[in-house]
């Protein structure tokens, strides 16, 4: 009996592991350091036969996003978007959902300086 209770609790962490990240999919996300309105690629496999894919970045969805080819996918990321370290999620219209955590870090927009008029 305890080699089945090992079996099941091995089944379930696996389970956790694969709901959490994808189904099988390791994803790359260049660049690695990012800012508004800067260009993602991200790399993986199998993003062509999912049907449409919504890219969130930090929790918010990213524009003109194309799947450029089965294991790169081009998203560009929106004014709205916060500083700091963000999660991507790729959401598949067919259900699939993929997600690295942690995958890039967005940097607060530059000021633009301007002398005040005399």
């Amino acid at each position: 009996m305890p080699r089945q209770s090992a079996l099941v609790a091995w089944l379930a962490v696996g389970s956790l592991q694969l709901a959490c990240s994808g189904a099988g999919a390791e994803l790359r996300v260049e660049p690695k350091v990012a800012r508004v309105g800067d260009t993602l690629r991200i790399q993986g496999e199998g993003f062509s036969g999912h049907g449409g894919v919504i890219v969130l970045v930090a929790a918010r969805p990213a524009s003109g996003v194309v799947i450029a080819a089965d294991g790169l996918i081009r998203a560009q990321l929106t004014e709205d978007i916060e500083p700091g370290p963000a999660t991507i999620e790729l959401v598949f219209s067919d259900g699939e959902v993929r997600s690295v955590e942690d995958a890039l870090i967005i940097e607060a927009r530059a000021l633009e300086l301007r002398p005040r008029p005399e």
